[in-house]
């Protein structure tokens, strides 16, 4: 993390890169500037590069001291964090008030998986990226409390990683009547990654996203224990906090932030919100059986006549309690504003499963090839 007064002091404080997006309150017009006033206008990131992912940073936070006081490790949730910077230059002013960066290379951290590139944006969630949680001096002080989102913040954080690792842990929804509003509420409920394709694609109602966590096991774990092993909708049905399927109990997916104290399951959200079509609601399992013996690594939506990105794996359908694939908006009819033409508004998803097996009948045509595999470098400090 730099801080700095000039260019070059910025360029020396960095051993490899910088990210070029000012993290403080007044945006410069360019890295140089045209404001004079160096000292609180400009607070950019700058990281060093390595090959071996046991070194690399697995997770970044926010940290808002109430004292004014930044201590070079804070712990938040069992997970040991170093500032970034110093106590001086690593201090971070923009009209939400103070803050510093801190990052782990733990992997029982927020995100867990080696990060490879850093973004700095103003959209709350970028798909294939994590974006950072704020910590206050009442998680380092119990090492328990979890981070939360900060919505005064419009400077977003996110972390890129190797989204072929870890598995899928937790689902989420999140809903709004703008983009930012139903990314904002994945974040609420501590949710920082998500597919970014509207689930109600051209078919008005509100906009709805499916947000989902990721962890890396420890090595003692012989199987994943924390993993999804299956996701399944019902149709038409109304919503449950749990349902049974062939023996086996899904729960619902998580969402809302003001059920995120307590909730009890009880409410729902169809992912058909706002406009005519059937409820449809999300539930997953983290139960191994004998017919889902893999568990799942990814997820996509697709929208039209899209295709998964075949580099990622072979692709499973996601299918209702019945086994049938589920297009999202099935039998909703949205107009251009005049009138003329149907709007094309047919949603599914799919999953990829580590030992890339797929259900019977729920193969994605086309999904699935050989890919090429290349080294990459990790952000290390």
């Amino acid at each position: 993390m730099a801080n700095d007064l000039c260019f070059n002091q910025l360029l020396a404080s960095c051993s490899d890169e910088i990210i070029l997006s000012n993290l403080a309150e007044k945006q410069s017009d360019s890295l140089m500037g045209k404001n004079s006033d160096y000292t609180t206008n400009c607070a950019y990131i700058g990281v060093t590069r390595t090959d071996k992912s046991t070194a690399a940073i697995t997770g970044i936070i926010k940290y808002k001291p109430q004292n004014g006081t930044a201590p070079s490790q804070i712990t938040v949730n069992g997970t040991t964090y170093t500032r970034a910077g110093t106590a001086k230059l690593g201090k971070i002013k923009d009209s939400n008030g103070t803050y510093y960066l801190y990052y782990t290379t733990e992997i029982s951290s927020n995100l867990g998986i080696p990060i490879t590139e850093i973004a700095v944006d103003d959209v709350p969630i970028i798909e294939g990226y994590s974006t950072s949680l704020t910590a206050t001096a009442v998680d380092t002080t119990s090492g328990k409390a979890s981070p939360a989102a900060d919505l005064k913040d419009k400077n977003y954080v996110h972390a890129k990683y190797d989204t072929t690792a870890g598995y899928i842990q937790a689902i989420y929804i999140g809903h709004g009547e703008t983009r930012n509003q139903a990314l904002e509420d994945l974040l609420t409920q501590g949710c920082t990654q998500a597919v970014t394709v509207d689930l109600n694609y051209n078919a008005k109602g509100e906009y709805v996203y499916i947000g989902y966590s990721k962890y890396m096991p420890n090595a003692n774990e012989k199987t994943p224990k924390y993993a999804v092993y299956d996701i399944i909708y019902t149709v038409g049905e109304p919503h449950q906090k749990s349902i049974t399927v062939n023996g086996v109990k899904y729960s619902c997916a998580l969402e809302s932030a003001q059920k995120q104290a307590g909730y009890d399951g009880s409410q729902g959200t169809s992912l058909n919100i706002g406009n005519d079509g059937e409820e449809i609601y999300v539930y997953f399992t983290r139960k191994q059986t004998a017919q889902i013996k893999s568990p799942i690594v990814n997820i996509c939506a697709i929208s039209g006549d899209g295709t998964p990105d075949a580099s990622r794996g072979y692709w499973e359908m996601i299918v209702d309690v019945n086994g049938n694939k589920v297009n999202l908006n099935e039998g909703i009819i949205s107009k251009d504003p005049d009138g003329r033409y149907v709007k094309d508004c047919r949603v599914y998803t799919a999953v990829v499963r580590e030992d890339g097996s797929v259900k019977e009948g729920a193969a994605f045509t086309g999904s699935g090839s050989l890919t090429l595999v290349t080294g990459q470098l990790y952000t290390s400090n």
